[in-house]
């Protein structure tokens, strides 16, 4: 057996509690500066970078394409815990790997459509979408407006679009802090929390993560339902530990063991005897 022990009085997990489940949380910030993380109760090192994101993305012929994004960061908390959602944007079109371009409307349904929208005019089975106002969706637009919808709780027939989306796509989120200014203390959304796991430099290091897929407004009675649902969704899998369950609860790390191999294990079954 290995077991990675510490001391009795170690902080494992940073002197912190993290937790894992549904949460109630509000939105506290948007993008916010040093400072406004220093209220927050962060202890940042330096002003926070939110424009100007590069990174390689691999293709499917095994090539790596150079990717500019911005980020737009959402701090949600509660009275016991914080997290950070980020999302990547782009002023560029949301097309997907298969070329099919994402439509969005100022009700802030979207799909996705080969033929862009006159395809979507051209296919009876899209009466529900609404397309006098539909477009092409920016990149990251849809998560953001996701979010938004749920958190400001917009009616299903209710109007849930971004006045400056080219300017928040390009890193100017005036809008969106207008919204945490006006909304911060009256609104709530419910997310699903998790435990990311990473190595460094010797090190097991946990953060808090929050499930990007789906989140609910705290007046959907089936919102449970409606997490269990997208976590079953192809694609919908949370990679982080949530202890596989939905119940709010303190995260507790899983202890690592090696399995016995055939031989100790008939070593052990002996002397029991």
């Amino acid at each position: 057996m290995a077991v990675s022990t510490n001391d009795n009085n170690a902080q494992v997990l940073g002197g912190f509690s993290l937790y894992t489940g549904l949460a109630v949380m509000k939105v506290l910030a948007v993008n916010p500066t040093k400072e406004e993380l220093e209220v927050l109760g962060y202890k940042p090192k330096e002003e926070p970078k939110y424009t100007g994101i590069v990174f390689k993305q691999k293709n499917e012929d095994g090539s790596e394409t150079e990717q500019h994004r911005n980020k737009v960061v959402f701090y949600l908390g509660n009275g016991d815990v914080k997290v950070k959602y980020e999302i990547l944007v782009a002023p560029e079109f949301d097309i997907a790997g298969t070329g099919s371009q994402r439509i969005i409307n100022k009700f802030g349904q979207y799909t996705y459509s080969k033929t862009g929208i006159e395809g979507i005019l051209a296919n009876p089975k899209m009466s529900w979408f609404e397309s006098t106002s539909a477009r092409q969706a920016h990149i990251g637009e849809v998560a953001i407006i996701d979010l938004i919808k749920e958190w400001v709780n917009v009616a299903n027939d209710g109007e849930c679009s971004l006045d400056n989306i080219s300017a928040i796509v390009n890193g100017d989120v005036s809008e969106l802090k207008n919204y945490v200014s006006k909304f911060r203390e009256t609104h709530e959304v419910i997310t699903l929390l998790g435990v990311k796991k990473a190595e460094k430099d010797g090190k097991t290091n946990y953060y808090q993560s929050v499930y990007a897929r789906c989140f609910s407004r705290p007046s959907y009675t089936a919102y449970i339902t409606k997490f269990m649902k997208s976590l079953s969704e192809q694609y919908g899998d949370f990679k982080d530990d949530y202890q596989g369950s939905l119940e709010y609860k303190k995260y507790e790390p899983k202890l690592e063991t090696d399995t016995p191999d055939a031989e100790s294990s008939s070593a052990n079954k002996a002397a029991d005897f």
